[in-house]
């Protein structure tokens, strides 16, 4: 039997979704003979009781709150690329310097092991002019630039939307005027991880999706100090990256 559950509460959703796969592995799960049964029903209601008075209390709490979710930021390229740059800003709100551009790194073949130093800038809507062959000055603004002493990063997010009017090619051109003797790549972050539709732009972008970065990120998150502010901030918006 298929069980369809819908909720506007993705955080509370995901819990539960949790709950019933580990539920599902442990009904699955061969019992030694001699063993106490985890599924004795006198159990399960012991459980089932308990579980539910937590759950309220979580509630009453305040602890199944998702600000994301409330805020509606859902697929809109914008927001979402403005919270992911203040994940990547060293000097952002979240405390962690550049622990998250490092993870980041992390996800790029090559840049593993790069040494990063929090004194670079982030930066969302970079507009640049550029002389095109059709059209005198054309306006290309990226949608996040990491800009350091020792590197250089353009990417570009996608969520619903596909390219168009060649701007990965322009973002190119870019970043390779901008790099100067540093080493730079273009991200190009979509939910799938698909590469450009240009087949002759393949191998000249970094291609990742957003679960992976999402996950990448939320392996930092779990080192913060649990049910902190911050931490549930972060964990949430970890959690919504790998959903969209």
């Amino acid at each position: 039997m298929k069980v369809v559950v819908s909720s506007h509460d993705d955080l509370e959703l995901s819990q539960w979704q949790c709950f019933f796969s580990a539920f599902a592995r442990l009904a699955l799960k061969r019992i030694k003979p001699g063993t106490h049964d985890p599924l004795e029903p006198q159990a399960c209601a012991a459980f089932l009781v308990a579980f539910a008075g937590a759950y309220v209390a979580c509630r009453a709490q305040g602890r199944m709150v998702d600000i994301w979710c409330v805020t509606g930021i859902g697929k809109d390229e914008l927001r979402n690329s403005a919270i992911l740059a203040w994940l990547l800003d060293c000097h952002g709100s979240h405390g962690q310097g550049a622990a998250f551009l490092r993870q980041l790194f992390s996800c790029l073949p090559g840049w593993k092991e790069r040494v990063v130093a929090a004194d670079y800038r982030t930066r969302i809507e970079s507009s640049y002019d550029e002389n095109e062959p059709e059209v005198s000055k054309k306006r290309s603004r990226v949608d996040i630039e990491v800009d350091g002493p020792s590197f250089f990063l353009l990417l570009e997010i996608k969520i619903q939307a596909g390219e168009t009017d060649n701007q990965l090619e322009r973002y190119l051109r870019i970043g390779e005027a901008r790099k100067g003797n540093r080493p730079w790549t273009l991200l190009f972050v979509t939910p799938d991880g698909r590469p450009p539709a240009d087949a002759a732009l393949h191998g000249q972008t970094h291609c990742l999706s957003w679960r992976t970065l999402g996950r990448a990120f939320a392996r930092h998150a779990a080192t913060l100090l649990p049910d902190s502010h911050g931490t549930i901030a972060v964990q949430q918006f970890c959690a919504h990256m790998t959903r969209l």
